[in-house]
């Protein structure tokens, strides 16, 4: 996306209407803003926009006449498009381009498209717009195929823990590399999310991260528990897993929270089954712990137990903790149930009581 952007100003050769998608957090709008900076700056240098201009510091401080940006899920209606449309000609007021950047652009309703479609396909030469979505399948084909798509994706770990790194060294916030992996891989992908927690943390701890406190956060405490829960689930200890579960639920652990950990421990199960570290909620010391463990069991059984409490996650918005005690009966029953099919094929038809032994008609007494 960087690569074609740069040469698109570069080259002079700019759409007319660009479209960004991809998932939450991933830097559509800020890179729609970056974009407008580059073409409207007075002093670009090789494509990027020089941040010192007229130009580009009315759109870092956002009182750019020249930048309008539209929430379309509060702006979703026809009469909002319209509004739009009946500005667009207006020429800009000190760039050379009019930016209109329209956020979560699936939101719009069906007649806000079918108007917004009218101006994409006759825009003055002056106007640039830039639609930014999250969920690109519900944005009208008619729309997609009149811009210029480019699409987003998740930042990488490494990524997101390098920029957490620069944010605790501007703001004087002591720090190991360990919280940071940690307060990374909770944000799965989504710089802003992982931002965000970040300063939720210092908010609530200080200024000195601690990866106790950051496990008490992200209730990732859990996931000791619910590996020991899953422990004597695969061991198919029913009653053990039964006391186990009483337990956490008279000390007031949030349930939804600990079937989470329990899916999310089921899921690093299945990852690190095939060799697979890097998309893992868990601490990379952590990993390195369970990682032997788990050859104990089989694929199968981990696929089966991660079902039966994915289900309850799924269908549940507020599980209980018999939701949880019956997922655990079910898989700890699942060896059970296959025993009984076996001693069921091995019982013999002769065994069987045939009908000539069964009490005839005749013998019953007539009314």
């Amino acid at each position: 996306v960087n690569r074609i952007l740069l040469n698109s100003v570069k080259s002079n050769r700019i759409a007319h209407a660009y479209i960004f998608s991809g998932p939450r957090g991933s830097g559509k709008t800020s890179t729609a803003r970056i974009l407008a900076k580059a073409i409207n700056c007075a002093n670009p240098n090789n494509g990027e926009p020089d941040i010192s201009c007229e130009n580009c510091l009315s759109i870092e401080n956002k009182n750019s006449l020249d930048l309008i940006e539209i929430d379309a899920a509060s702006n979703r209606g026809i009469d909002d498009i319209r509004e739009l449309s009946d500005k667009i000609n207006f020429v800009p007021n000190k760039s050379n381009y009019k930016v209109y950047i329209i956020d979560e652009v699936h939101m719009l309703t069906d007649p806000a498209f079918n108007a917004l479609l009218k101006t994409l396909e006759e825009p003055p030469n002056h106007a640039i717009f830039i639609l930014a979505t999250t969920d690109i399948d519900k944005v009208p084909l008619t729309i997609i195929s009149r811009c210029h798509r480019l699409d987003f994706k998740r930042i990488s770990l490494q990524s997101i823990i390098i920029k957490l790194q620069l944010i605790c060294k501007n703001e004087n916030i002591i720090f190991n590399n360990k919280e940071l992996d940690l307060i990374a891989r909770q944000s799965y992908g989504s710089l802003r999310d992982a931002e965000n927690l970040l300063e939720q943390i210092v908010v609530a701890y200080g200024n000195t991260l601690n990866i106790k406190e950051i496990n008490e956060f992200f209730h990732t405490d859990n996931y000791d528990i619910s590996y020991e829960i899953i422990k004597l689930i695969l061991d198919k200890n029913l009653r053990d897993a039964l006391i186990k579960i009483d337990l956490i639920n008279q000390s007031g652990i949030d349930i939804k929270n600990l079937l989470k950990s329990i899916i999310e421990t089921f899921r690093a199960f299945i990852l690190l089954k095939n060799d697979i570290m890097s998309d893992l909620s868990f601490t990379t010391d952590k990993i390195k712990n369970i990682k032997p463990l788990i050859q104990n069991y089989s694929l199968d059984e981990i696929i089966f137990a991660i079902t039966e409490f994915n289900d309850i996650h799924i269908k549940n918005k507020a599980p209980s903790i018999l939701d949880i005690e019956l997922a655990i009966i079910n898989i700890c029953g699942y060896n059970n149930m296959q025993t009984n099919n076996t001693l069921n094929i091995q019982i013999k038809p002769d065994n069987l009581i045939k009908p000539d032994n069964l009490t005839k008609p005749d013998n019953l007494t007539k009314p």
